[in-house]
């Protein structure tokens, strides 16, 4: 009896208990930098949406991130031929600690104590004009999108694949998703507590104290594990390691990497096109939410609850994902998000359209279904995300030589996440430039079409980087 209940929970929790300390302060780490971006991401849609409108959130994204991301990517490429990796992680972290408190304490009381005259744009320039008129709001905007690229995906998975080697990252990467997606739920609930319990003002100056005052608890946890994994022996790690010597490539060397690297590529296509699906459907969700939540705090609780949904879910998912990459290997778990993404983006648009069909369906009624299955479409995407997609894609990295995986996934990681969110925000305000307001279902259909398409070429991706991160995995096996 004691050998199968010991069986047992060696296959729920298959973390070996050399491994656990390890996993563990890894797990603490990511739990942090989770909560935080689901707290920046709920308190930029409740300041943007309600007060100026979803609409700009795509100028943000494509006049506004983009240029920010690439200056960062020339930056951080530079910089890594001067620092190590952890102390650009942690001088990144100290940068945000202050910007959030400055902001808490100071921009954000100032920008609220003015006034700013009120007109309705009808260019672009004019769309831009009143972006930099509130420029403490764009900027804000840009620092949280920009958090989960430099900090999660870049710095953090970066970190995290330097010091794990294949078999443990099939034991850890969906476990550390399991427990740190904990930080999601308890976001959500501080959100929607704190959005009743505070004034507006009050709301943002207190998000942000507590946002600072876990980036300190980060870098001090970073700091202690980095001590620990150099006190570790690990034969199995030294496999898939290189001599760690500085990189000479400049920032056009190292972008022609990817450009020539058909591995790369493929991973940077998968990328572009979950990035694009999601920006499509969250701007066109968040469009139909402000018709239901008109007011700042109501869109709080709204996305409160939202994040917390999600936290729930990819918690759900996360346990399917281990199975299915133990169990299934690395190409079922891997074509996963894609059909996922198929499927519910097909009801979410066909339920936009039946939305708008007056004479035939209640209106108010239908948008709150349609806020529902677009919450829930948007919560299986972005938990099929965090749970399958990221540990498929993180796992590809680990078998390429140095060069490759440091540069190459600077590049594309921060590069590639910006502009697919980019691309979804130019091709939502083409398609209503080139099909009128007045035609709105016309309007829907193209963007449905768009995805579906969009979701074919992320299906031709994975089938090819299957084949490709199997014949790399069998280099490293016969040396």
């Amino acid at each position: 009896m004691a050998t199968l209940i010991k069986s047992f929970f060696s296959k729920l929790f298959p973390i070996l208990p050399h491994e656990r300390q390890k996993f563990i302060l890894f797990a603490f780490i990511m739990f942090g930098i989770l909560y935080i971006g689901g707290s920046l991401r709920s308190i930029k849609d409740s300041i943007i949406v309600p007060s100026i409108g979803s609409i700009y959130l795509s100028f943000i994204d494509l006049y506004w991130v983009l240029p920010s991301s690439v200056g960062f990517t020339i930056l951080y490429t530079k910089l890594t031929n001067i620092l190590s990796r952890n102390q650009i992680f942690i001088g990144v972290l100290v940068i945000y600690a202050c910007f959030f408190i400055v902001f808490g304490y100071n921009i954000y009381p100032a920008f609220t104590a003015t006034i700013y005259p009120e007109f309705t744009p009808t260019t672009t320039s004019e769309y831009l004009s009143v972006l930099w008129q509130k420029l403490p709001l764009t900027i804000f905007a840009v620092s949280v999108e920009l958090w989960s690229p430099i900090i999660l995906v870049l710095s953090f998975w970066q970190f995290i694949n330097s010091n794990v080697y294949i078999a443990q990252a099939k034991r850890f990467y969906p476990y550390l998703g399991l427990i740190s997606n904990f930080a999601l739920i308890i976001a959500g609930i501080m959100i929607r507590e704190l959005s009743y319990a505070l004034s507006d003002l009050a709301f943002i100056t207190v998000n942000m104290t507590i946002l600072a005052s876990i980036i300190v608890g980060i870098i001090m946890l970073l700091t202690y594990t980095n001590n620990y994994l150099e006190q570790l022996d690990e034969p199995e790690l030294k496999a898939f390691k290189t001599p760690d010597s500085k990189l000479k490539l400049t920032v056009w060397e190292s972008i022609k990497v990817i450009t020539t690297s058909k591995y790369l590529l493929q991973i940077f296509i998968m990328i572009i096109c979950y990035g694009v699906i999601n920006n499509i459907m969250e701007i066109r969700l968040k469009e139909i939410a402000k018709e239901l939540y008109t007011t700042q705090n109501a869109y709080a609780s709204f996305m409160g609850l939202f994040i917390s949904s999600i936290g729930v879910a990819t918690i759900l998912m996360m346990l399917v994902g281990g199975y299915m990459l133990r169990n299934y290997g690395w190409k079922v778990t891997a074509f996963t998000p894609p059909i996922i993404a198929l499927i519910t983006s097909i009801i979410f648009f066909s339920m936009n359209i039946l939305k708008n069909l007056n004479s035939l369906i209640d209106y108010h009624l239908f948008l709150q279904i349609t806020v529902i299955v677009g919450a829930l479409s948007l919560i299986f995407i972005k938990s099929s995300k965090y749970s399958l997609f990221d540990n498929t894609k993180e796992m590809s990295y680990i078998p390429l030589p140095n060069e490759l995986k440091i540069k190459g996934k600077a590049a594309i990681d921060l590069i590639g996440t910006r502009i697919s969110d980019s691309g979804g925000a130019a091709i939502q305000s083409s398609l209503i430039i080139l099909i009128s307001a007045a035609h709105m279902n016309l309007y829907i259909l193209a963007v449905g079409i768009s995805c579906i398409m969009i979701c074919a070429l992320w299906l031709k991706a994975v089938k090819t980087l299957n084949i490709l991160y199997h014949q790399e995995l069998e280099k490293h096996q016969s040396h």
